[in-house]
């Protein structure tokens, strides 16, 4: 389905430098840009968003914090899907770009296994340069 403007929460802003969220909201949403910018992606916006814990606000929360969208893209996130149906909002279920979960990514490099396949040139690229590597096996 296309977009002509799509707009990339990116969760759990308020985290960073734990097991789960190894990086920052910046250094996440660097990464995305590059790698969608390597593959000659504009039309996009990212938005960094905390997590509110509050299912009955959260729809509220993401319409507050994005300009007005029409359609919701989600991963295999069962809860967002519910919530944006229940809001009346289009959701479009996309498979995992490549089966790759960011948690197998993480679990790769902290063990030193070949994690390079499982992610865009250009992220690794970056995690290589910026010693995001690096933070990540530290967490």
């Amino acid at each position: 389905m296309a977009v002509d403007q799509l707009f990339i929460v990116i969760g759990t802003a308020q985290e960073s430098r734990t097991k789960e969220n190894p990086l920052t909201a910046e250094e996440r949403q660097d990464l995305i840009d590059k790698a969608l910018k390597a593959e000659k992606i504009s039309h996009y916006q990212l938005y960094a968003l905390k997590d509110i814990h509050d299912d009955q606000k959260y729809v509220q929360y993401v319409e507050k914090h994005l300009p007005p969208f029409d359609v919701v893209f989600t991963g295999d996130n069962k809860l967002n899907r519910k919530l944006f149906l229940t809001a009346g909002y289009k959701v479009v279920t996309s498979p995992r770009l490549g089966g790759w979960m960011a948690t197998e990514v993480r679990k790769r490099i902290r063990g030193k296994e070949g994690y390079a396949v499982f992610v865009p040139a250009k992220v690794k690229e970056t995690l290589e340069t910026e010693k995001l590597i690096k933070i990540i096996k530290e967490t």
